[in-house]
């Protein structure tokens, strides 16, 4: 497999030598080391043209020996160890590397293309053995299958076994589904790390210097047990309709491209991407997957990367368990699913800047997680519905340890949130926020500031120690709970209460959490205050009025709106804003939606959330919203709402966009 080999038969008697080879000892050897030829093993020149095969246990007179390496007793049984062929004298053998030049017959890569059937490609259920049950013949390398596979397409699902070692592929390997139009509708696995045996035994894996791209497919694409080390390309890039499946796969060293493109936006929501035990390391993005449907990541390592360790857009839901997402020079992770997002025993550590950045349509889930020593913050989180961390260290971030926004509740249970520069946490709820059992120590602003937009805020059994501004900020119309709470140290003060809202303190010597959990309120959102709902003419400015409102709401005649919730006060003005308005135009893979002006007199407080109407018919469409900076148009993703809006938040005002990818 070192070498690109094609066999060259220059006798009309070819087929009958080839099929007479499955006799002969020769052993297939993947790694490095020189094959040492099995006592005895000769070819020997067959008599006149139409000869009969002769084994012969000795060498004939002018036999032609070809070192064939050591016997691989699971391929060939040792009564075929002596065999020989006996060839015509006027017969020519060639054995032509992938630059066509001829290689010594008596030499390494000339035997172990002869001996081995590697790769081949077989119907998928079929055992693999070279030009059997359909079955392909024996191929120098994987490119030279490809290019043969490229004139003799298949019309069936199907695996392309490769043997275990170092495949000698030159150039990039490219399947092309707009020139491939018929195999591109059949299902496709590449197997590494292949034995050599029929019975399909995996016994490590297969190492490319090149990328693999598999483009415009339209069926099903598996890759297992397969190693990439390039530099200035994608090692792994597959387009596809079908399912992509990684497993055991590693990719590293692109440097100037992605470890992994995985893109089967085309398939829609009913196709998905599932990666276990594989690595992306020391490339320019590790992990990059776009995907309508559903997301499965387990053992899945991607650090070390120049820019974004994972990034995941468009999902529908996403699971990852037992992955590592550090030391990457910017985001650890990067999520953005329309469904429900769950995090179980993952690291999204000494990132050069967020640990992971993540917004859903629905519920986030995390479950031991690391998001610790990162340059910028350690979870920034938003959900459409509810939010949970178990068990969570978001310490020793530059910027805060945890930024979460919810439409509905925030529930963290046994986090750690500390020594962070900024906020220890800083969360917003549209409904309630419960905090059992954490840490929020040291941090040079609050421990913990706590924003719950019409619902009562729960803190039992936690620690704030030591922070430069309070302990505890709640901002909130209900009630502050605080049951057997530590507040020592703090600068500004153990807690602070605004919103009007009040607040509880009683001990809790126990501090049994399931005890706290059972304080947990279960009202619908607060009544007492309503938000000032406010229809608007284009400019119009509102007075915020945190007073006699939990917030404003300013609504445009074409139902675009922006929520502004308490405390942000002064005033505010919306306008609608056409595609000629834009400060600068789209992107030309961009299309316009609508648009608006939102501007907010002094600055905002918090955040507010940005409100497009999803026009009728265009329910599944792929959407955006960007915030014009007066540089570019930042994306700021988003999420659809049950309302029927797709929503952003954002801390600063401004030129809103909703696009369509």
């Amino acid at each position: 497999m070192k070498q690109d080999l094609h066999l060259t038969l220059l006798f009309p008697f070819l087929l009958v030598v080839l099929l007479a080879s499955a006799a002969l000892p020769l052993g297939a050897r993947a790694d490095d080391s020189t094959p040492v030829p099995p006592d005895g093993t000769t070819i020997s020149p067959l008599g006149p043209a139409g000869g009969e095969f002769t084994p012969t246990p000795t060498a004939t007179p002018g036999a032609l020996t070809i070192n064939a390496g050591p016997l691989d007793t699971a391929l060939t049984p040792p009564a075929a160890q002596a065999d020989t062929i006996t060839l015509p004298a006027e017969t020519t053998l060639a054995v032509l590397d992938s630059n066509g030049e001829e290689l010594p017959l008596a030499s390494t890569e000339a035997a172990e293309i002869l001996a081995v059937g590697d790769p081949i490609w077989c119907p998928e259920g079929v055992s693999p053995v070279a030009s059997t049950g359909g079955c392909t013949g024996s191929f120098g390398d994987l490119a030279a299958l490809v290019a043969f596979l490229s004139g003799s397409q298949p019309a069936q699902n199907g695996t392309i076994w490769i043997l275990n070692g170092t495949d000698s592929s030159l150039a990039s390997v490219t399947l092309d589904g707009s020139i491939l139009t018929t195999w591109k509708d059949n299902a496709l696995t590449l197997q590494g790390g292949w034995g050599g045996s029929s019975a399909g035994t995996i016994v490590g894996q297969t190492t490319f210097s090149v990328g693999l791209k598999i483009l415009g497919w339209a069926d099903d694409i598996t890759l297992n047990d397969l190693i990439f080390s390039t530099t200035g390309s994608d090692g792994v890039s597959v387009t596809t309709s079908g399912n992509i499946k990684l497993d055991e796969v590693e990719s590293k060293s692109s440097n100037l491209g992605r470890g992994a493109y995985l893109n089967n936006t085309s398939g829609g929501s009913a196709v998905g991407v599932t990666v276990s035990e594989s690595s992306f390391h020391d490339n320019l993005t590790g992990l990059d997957i776009y995907t309508y449907g559903d997301i499965s990541l387990t053992y899945v390592d991607a650090s070390n990367n120049v820019g974004v360790g994972t990034l995941i857009e468009d999902a529908k839901k996403v699971g990852i368990t037992r992955s590592d997402f550090s030391w990457n020079d910017q985001q650890g992770l990067h999520i953005v699913a329309s469904n429900d997002v769950s995090l179980s025993d993952v690291d999204a550590r000494h990132n050069g800047n967020d640990g992971a950045w993540i917004t859903s349509g629905r519920d986030i889930t995390i479950a031991t997680a690391n998001f610790d020593r990162n340059s910028g913050v350690g979870l920034d989180a938003s959900a459409v519905r509810m939010i949970s961390l178990t068990d969570v260290d978001t310490s020793n971030n530059d910027d805060s340890g945890l930024y979460l926004i919810s439409d509905r509740d925030v529930t963290l249970t046994e986090v750690t949130a500390s020594a962070n520069g900024d906020l220890g946490a800083q969360i917003w709820a549209h409904w309630n926020i419960l905090v059992d059992d954490s840490i929020f120590n040291d941090n040079d602003q609050d421990g913990a500031s706590l924003d719950s937009l019409s619902g009562d805020i729960t803190v039992g059994c936690s620690d704030f120690w030591n922070n430069d501004d309070y302990g505890v900020d709640a901002n909130l119309p209900g009630l502050l709970d605080l049951s057997g709470d530590s507040f020592v140290g703090n600068a500004a003060g153990d807690y602070t209460v605004s919103g009007g809202g009040g607040a509880l303190v009683r001990p809790n010597p126990d501090c049994d959490p399931e005890a706290v959990k059972t304080r947990v309120p279960t009202r619908t959102p607060d009544t007492r205050m309503t938000m000032h709902v406010v229809h608007v003419v284009d400019g119009q400015i509102v007075t915020l009025d945190c007073t006699a409102y939990r917030g404003t709401v300013l609504v445009l005649s074409n139902g675009n709106q922006v929520v502004l919730p308490c405390p942000t006060t002064g005033q505010a003005s919306l306008a609608s804003v056409d595609r000629d308005g834009l400060p600068q135009v789209l992107d030309g893979e961009l299309t316009f939606v609508s648009a608006m002006d939102a501007q907010v007199t002094p600055l905002l407080d918090g955040v507010m959330f940005v409100d497009f109407v999803i026009p009728f018919g265009q329910a599944d469409a792929n959407f955006s919203i960007l915030r014009w900076d007066d540089t570019r148009w930042a994306d700021l993703h988003g999420v659809r709402t049950e309302e029927g809006f797709f929503e952003a938040a954002s801390s600063l005002d401004g030129v809103f966009v909703l696009v369509s990818k």
